[in-house]
């Protein structure tokens, strides 16, 4: 997704009030997506939009949800094509160093929090030993600060390389985790 992109979610997010960044929202919905067999966008709405008090209508709401349920449906197809389209919503290049790398680890912060909700009874000892080892690797990269940076060029290739591995570990993980999901999915209610 482009700047511009980024900056209409941002948006969209900020009218509605939201307690989480455009990353950590999608860190969330790819998580839940790769988790659960049954993540809808009416799930992902309700996670990241705060309710409103009884009787009070949400500024823009229809536009936020248009906004989100684009997202939504961009990344649920990315996740699911053959294509290996699938990225981050990240903030773009332009942006200094030390807020893309805040932002990546909200994005990854976002990612294990939505795989958490979405897995509740799946234990680290059941997960393929790939799908673990991208967990602690996720978990790695949420723990990184704000640091200084100079924004040399080892520092935007290790950026970039990061992003990328991100990318191919979320992707590996949707696919390697299928098989689950749609055991999931048989068992419940139709």
């Amino acid at each position: 997704m482009n700047q511009h992109g980024f900056a209409e979610i941002e948006q969209a997010l900020s009218s509605a009030d939201a307690a989480v960044s455009v990353a950590e929202a999608h860190g969330c919905l790819c998580g839940a997506l790769c988790a659960m067999p049954q993540f809808s966008a009416r799930h992902w709405l309700r996670e990241l939009l705060p309710d409103p008090a009884e009787g009070e209508v949400l500024t823009e709401g229809a536009d936020v949800a248009e906004v989100l349920n684009r997202v939504y449906r961009d990344t649920f197809d990315a996740l699911r094509g053959a294509d290996m389209a699938f990225a981050p919503l990240l903030p773009d290049d332009e942006l200094p160093l030390n807020n893309r790398i805040a932002a990546l680890a909200q994005w990854s912060q976002g990612f294990l929090y939505g795989f958490g909700i979405g897995a509740p009874a799946v234990t680290m000892a059941s997960l393929p030993d790939e799908v673990s080892e991208v967990l602690k690797d996720l978990t790695e990269i949420a723990r990184a600060s704000e640091t200084e940076t100079s924004g040399s060029d080892e520092e935007e290739q290790a950026y970039t390389e990061l992003v990328e591995y991100l990318r191919a570990a979320v992707q590996l993980i949707h696919d390697e985790l299928a098989g689950l999901r749609s055991e999931q999915a048989s068992a419940l209610p139709h």
